[in-house]
């Protein structure tokens, strides 16, 4: 048993299946849609993002925002639209999802400074 395939882009269709379980953990369905759960991530990129570079800082923990997908799955501030960072490759079945009608908003839950800026969010379907 093995997979088919030479492992390049080409071999997946534009709009593959939603997995039934994102975060890896094998079993059965419990029938529920994944574009309707709620998740917790730590944004990649921090530190070459927009926001990033306008204030020289963090945003404030509580600070509200969305998901957008613009060539990768951006997440911004709600108030300002910028752009803190992105989401990791585990969540680009978002984009399906975003592409279907989806909205995503949330809030940042937890920054940190030391030893590396870390900033997590929760997100949620709208």
């Amino acid at each position: 048993m093995g997979s088919s395939g030479y492992g390049r882009l080409t071999d997946y269709s534009e709009k593959s299946k939603l997995p039934k379980n994102p975060t890896g953990n094998e079993g059965g369905s419990d029938g529920n849609d994944v574009c309707d759960n709620s998740f917790r991530a730590i944004l990649e990129d921090f530190e070459r993002s927009q926001y990033f570079s306008d204030h020289k800082s963090t945003p404030p923990k509580d600070k509200d925002i969305y998901v957008v997908f613009e060539k990768r799955l951006s997440v911004k501030t709600l108030q300002e639209n910028e752009t803190i960072g992105y989401l990791p490759t585990q969540f680009n079945y978002l984009a399906a999802c975003i592409k279907d009608g989806k909205n995503y908003i949330g809030k940042v839950v937890m920054v940190t400074q030391k030893p590396i800026v870390i900033v997590e969010v929760l997100i949620q379907p709208e």
